[in-house]
């Protein structure tokens, strides 16, 4: 770390306690990287109230003495709820925050808040002593049918950042063609989970064969388009499959309910978001893990959570083979099929299913890659990326 022991002030503008895999990784991202550097003051900045004591608790983490959440006045509505958001309220709160502060230097970091991002760089008295440091898990350009001018407001706030972080090779390798002369360095996601915490298989009592998921539940992950194909996959299968599916908000369960029931479809069931710290005791009741998502819009460039904590939960892992997620997984520690074609991962399944042994050999393929992939070697990795960047601007 520097000698000056800069402030890193990591700002987003989203609850951290709303269910996503983006408020997981920030919080999991800065408490890493507040562990890993002792000598560092860290701070998490959000809009809400959510006392530090209960974000930790909900992930899991323990209290650090260099790492601050700190909640700031927002008016905003609840993720899927009804109501309204006026960044305004939490942005000027931010702003009278980093007007107290007394630091000479700070590095100022966010990841996917261009808005939030430019407010803050737009004020001289927070620029001028700012290293700032964004981010990039998805990129505005790869989303369909988005705004010219939010692509435009996106490729500017990108180019006013000092250092841009990426989480997939692909990401990196767009923003390189668009940005040569940028300070562009890449950093994977880590996994979250230790394989040999995970309990064991408990057996169904009806011999089925149970596939988890546990993420997001938005169209492009893939689950709607599982459910379509659910009976299909079923089929001529050596074992009777069953669906357990954990995760997303209230508004995309109620519309994966709806679908189940419509279709009278068959030992399908959602069994809501569970908290990263209370998950492990669910695994017992699942075989394999199932990662669907499809190669539409941003997903084939995106990083995945759940590509890497998969690694860590000791059971067979079938998934798509997006870029992202063939960066994570590969034939080694998984079973990959075709983004998309149901025909390959209903031969996919089969394969999982008649091959017990393969899939014993894969788990520890996939234990070892989680260990790789751990969140103490990404901390150290990132602070070797911000500090050879500070050094190479202060001489």
């Amino acid at each position: 770390m520097s000698e000056r022991s800069e402030r890193l002030c990591f700002v987003v503008n989203q609850g951290l306690l709303d269910g996503s895999a983006h408020a997981l990784y920030c919080v999991r991202h800065c408490w890493w990287l507040a562990k890993v550097a002792p000598e560092c003051a860290v701070e998490l900045l959000f809009p809400g109230r959510e006392g530090p004591g209960q974000i930790l608790s909900h992930f899991g983490l323990e209290p650090l003495p260099n790492f601050q959440l700190k909640g700031f006045p927002a008016v905003r509505r609840k993720k899927g709820a009804a109501g309204i958001t006026v960044n305004a309220v939490y942005h000027l709160s931010l702003l009278l925050h980093f007007r107290r502060a007394r630091a000479e230097r700070i590095i100022l970091a966010t990841a996917s808040f261009p808005r939030l991002f430019s407010f803050l760089l737009s004020r001289h008295s927070i620029r001028s002593r700012a290293t700032a440091i964004f981010e990039v898990h998805q990129l505005a350009s790869l989303e369909e049918r988005a705004e010219p001018s939010k692509i435009e407001f996106e490729l500017n706030v990108l180019r006013a950042s000092d250092v841009l972080i990426t989480t997939t090779h692909a990401l990196a390798d767009l923003l390189r063609q668009q940005f040569a002369d940028a300070h562009i360095h890449h950093v994977g996601l880590a996994c979250g989970f230790d394989a040999a915490l995970v309990p064991p298989i408990t057996p169904a009592a009806d011999g089925a064969f149970r596939l988890g998921y546990i993420g997001s539940l938005y169209p492009e992950q893939g689950m709607d388009w599982l459910l379509e194909n659910w009976t299909e996959l079923r089929a001529g299968q050596p074992r009777k499959l069953q669906l357990e599916v954990f995760g997303g908000p209230v508004q995309d369960a109620s519309r994966l309910a709806a679908r189940i029931s419509s279709a009278g479809l068959e030992s399908v069931f959602l069994r809501g978001a569970v908290p990263p710290s209370q998950l492990l005791p669910h695994l017992a009741q699942i075989d394999a893990l199932i990662i669907p998502t499809l190669a539409n819009g941003r997903m084939p460039f995106v990083a995945l959570t759940k590509a890497y904590d998969y690694l860590g939960l000791n059971r067979p892992i079938i998934a798509s083979d997006l870029p992202s997620i063939r960066e994570v997984i590969g034939e080694t520690e998984g079973f990959l099929y075709r983004a998309g074609d149901a025909s390959d991962l209903k031969a996919a399944l089969r394969r999982l299913l008649s091959d017990p042994q393969s899939a014993e050999s894969m788990n520890a393929y996939a234990a070892h890659r989680g260990r790789e992939l751990s969140w103490e070697k990404r901390a150290h990795q990132w602070w070797d990326h911000v500090q050879s960047e500070l050094k190479g601007n202060n001489p």
